[in-house]
This record gives C-alpha cells, sequence and structure tokens, in this order.
C-alpha cells in the first residue's frame, strides 16, 4: 500500500508552508516546496510507484516533451534554464500526489483552507499597496500584477465552494470576507480577462452551483465597498483604462509577430526552444512596453517553444484530468468532500485555461504549482491509496 516512511505530520507541515507561500515570499516557496520534494524523493520507491496513475503519466509525458524541447532548442542557452526554473513544477506534482493520497481527509480539509486563506492574505497585501499608492495595479511582494490576479482568480472557485464545509457563523462571516477580498484584488489589479471571468465564477457558483444567497450578498456588499474606497484612493490606472477601453496592452502586435512565426512552419514538432522568446520576436521597437517577456497566450508560447507535441500533450494531459473529474461528479460516485474539491478543483483549471488565452502563467516560478496543485488534487480524490490497496489485494488473491 502507499505509505510514508515519516510521520505524517512532516510532510503535511511543509504541504502547508509550500502552497500558504505562493505570492508571500519566493524565496520561502522555493525553500518549503524543495524540502517537499526531498522528502518525497527519499520516500521508499514502491510506495512513489503505486502513487503513479494515468494523470502522473500524461504528466511524465508533458515533462519529457518540454525535457526535449530544451534539447534540440535553436538557442540553448537560453533554454536550458527552464530545467531548474520549472524542477518545482515537475516534481512539486509528484510530491503533491503522493502526499495527498497518503493524508487523512482532515489533512487534506486543511490543506485546501490553508491554500484559500493564504490567498486572502495575499489579497490583502496587495489592496494595502494598492490603496496607499505604492503601486498602480494590485500586485504582492514577490509577483507582478499578472501572477496576482491569476493566483487570486485561480483560488477564487475553489474557495467559495469550500464554504459549504464551514458551518459555524463566526467562521463563515470571517470566510464572506476573505472572499470579497479575493475579487477585490482582482478588480483592483485591472486585468480585464481576469476580472470578467472573476464575475463569471461567481454567476456560475450562484445560479449553477447554489452557493447560500446570504454569502452571496455578503461578499458582493463587501467588494463594491473595498474597491470604491480603493479607487478613490488610486486612480491613476483606472483612468488611464477608462480613456482608452480598447488597448491591447501590445498584444496585437506579439500575435501578430507570433502568427507570422506559425505560418513559417519551422521547428513545428518541438519548437524553437523553452524561454526563447527575447530571441525569436522581431519587433520590441513597437511595443508601448519594451520589458514585455512572454507572447501574452500561454497556447501560442507553448506552441512557440515546445512545437505541436508540447503543446498536444499540455491540452491532454488537463482534458483528461478534467474530463475524468467530470465523469466521476455525473456518475454521482463522490462524497461531499469529493464533490467539493472535484468542483472547486475543476472550476479552478478552467479558469487559469481561459485566463491563458490573453495572459501567460506557463513560464512563471509560482503559477503553474498552482494548477499542478490542481491536478494532484484531482488525482488523489480519482485514484486513492484505497483503490490502489484493493486493488493489489484482489490481483494477490487471484
Amino acid at each position: 500500500m502507499i505509505e510514508s516512511r515519516y510521520n505524517h505530520r512532516i510532510p503535511l507541515y511543509f504541504f502547508l508552508a509550500t502552497i500558504s507561500s505562493f505570492l508571500i515570499s519566493l524565496f520561502l516557496f522555493q525553500i518549503f516546496a524543495v524540502i517537499l520534494i526531498v522528502l518525497w524523493l527519499l520516500e521508499k520507491n514502491r510506495s512513489k510507484f503505486l502513487a503513479f496513475d494515468k494523470i502522473s503519466i500524461l504528466f511524465f509525458i508533458f515533462i519529457f516533451i518540454r525535457i526535449l524541447s530544451v534539447v534540440f532548442s535553436d538557442y540553448p542557452d537560453s533554454s536550458l534554464p527552464m530545467l531548474y526554473k520549472e524542477g518545482i513544477f515537475f516534481l512539486g506534482f509528484y510530491a503533491m500526489c503522493f502526499y495527498l493520497k497518503v493524508f487523512s481527509e482532515k489533512n487534506i480539509k486543511t490543506i485546501a483552507f490553508t491554500f484559500v486563506i493564504a490567498a486572502m492574505a495575499v489579497a490583502l497585501i496587495g489592496l494595502i499597496k494598492f490603496n496607499l499608492g505604492l503601486v498602480h495595479r494590485a500586485e504582492s511582494f514577490s509577483s507582478g500584477y499578472m501572477a496576482f490576479s491569476l493566483y487570486l482568480l485561480a483560488s477564487l472557485g475553489f474557495g467559495l465552494l469550500l464554504y459549504n464545509f464551514i458551518t459555524q457563523k463566526k467562521y463563515a462571516m470571517a470566510w464572506t470576507a476573505g472572499i470579497g477580498l479575493i475579487i477585490s484584488g482582482i478588480t483592483a489589479s485591472l486585468g480585464r480577462t481576469n476580472i470578467v471571468l472573476a464575475v463569471l465564477v461567481f454567476l456560475v457558483s450562484l445560479f449553477f452551483l447554489k452557493i447560500n444567497k446570504w454569502f452571496f450578498l455578503g461578499i458582493v456588499l463587501l467588494s463594491v465597498i473595498v474597491v470604491f474606497i480603493s479607487f478613490q484612493l488610486n486612480t491613476k490606472e483606472l483612468k488611464d483604462r477608462i480613456e482608452q477601453p480598447t488597448m491591447m496592452s501590445d498584444r496585437d502586435i506579439l500575435w501578430e509577430n507570433a502568427k507570422e512565426l506559425i505560418l513559417k512552419f519551422q521547428h513545428p514538432l518541438l519548437g524553437y526552444g523553452p524561454r526563447t522568446f527575447d530571441r525569436i520576436f522581431t519587433e520590441r521597437d513597437k511595443l508601448q512596453d519594451v520589458k514585455v517577456g512572454s507572447w501574452h497566450n500561454d497556447y501560442i508560447q507553448l506552441y512557440l517553444e515546445s512545437g505541436i507535441l508540447g503543446l498536444l500533450s499540455y491540452l491532454l494531459l488537463v482534458g483528461f484530468s478534467l474530463f475524468t473529474a467530470l465523469k466521476y461528479l455525473i456518475q454521482k460516485k463522490a462524497t461531499l468532500f469529493e464533490r467539493v474539491l472535484l468542483t472547486g478543483s475543476i472550476i479552478s483549471i478552467i479558469t487559469m485555461l481561459l485566463a491563458a488565452v490573453t495572459s501567460g502563467f506557463i513560464n512563471s516560478p509560482l503559477i503553474p504549482v498552482v494548477l499542478a496543485f490542481y491536478l494532484a488534487l484531482i488525482s488523489a480524490i480519482l485514484y486513492p491509496a484505497e483503490k490502489i490497496t484493493d486493488k493489489l489485494i484482489a490481483e494477490e488473491i487471484k
């Protein structure tokens, strides 16, 4: 059976520390994540092997193709850093997947709540910086506004559904305030796509997932108040957005150049190599923001970096995970615990995929680990240790 060689509290504490430090401190996040990965690497090989499931296999295929695209990169000096910069994303998935299968339901609930509470804290930090006029768009200590906004967006649907586990009034009020801060943080980051997606997630949760109406009204009221005050204290970027409502933030230039490269049909299988944007983008002199470092679209990014194989392996990984999770829910096999976590994970992943159309997170040192967390959570629910153990026992009886 799958078991850890450690007292469960040890990996649990480092798991909690990892997921609660995403955008609070990059340095601490990397330390905690590396320790968690090392703990996993030192686990018994048999247990690690048993935790390997279909989602794990697809994740490995994606990793393998990304590494191949480094090997065959036209610009190896630009691509080689990917091997260590995305190492936490690659190995972190397997560490989280393993321990989520080892932990008890109570431990997993603690992890889920900690993840969203950390997002609430990040939202509060971003709002404080924004209201003090330290930034023109809300952001955290270790990220820019795009990562900040996407992180909060990825936490929103999950947080809305976790309300189902809250029974005490005082905690329900605190949770309402926290979700209100997350929505306010997304709004103050002024990412138009993410604001629209946040509204959609909120409405889907209200009309289709039937979240508590008082919970809904409380969130709306608090969000309106916080956003109104915030934009009274910090108006510069909002005025620019109102004056230029159709501004594409250089995306029209980026995507036109990307279109030219795609139509050349060079390196269609494995792309030009990871992190080669600066080497293949040819129209930087036309940009308003000369510091742009990506294509602002993860699907274009993946195709140009790792070719059609990289893009398809990524879509297959997330597509299979979402399909199997939805199938499990439709078949009504899920308990309330599983239903809440699976539905929250599905909404969050879909939201991230949609947001990736106008932004990019695949090369971020932080946000891909959020995706890995949700994929690991789905894996742990669909392929739990108990199912694996029962299957092994049945095989031994035969």
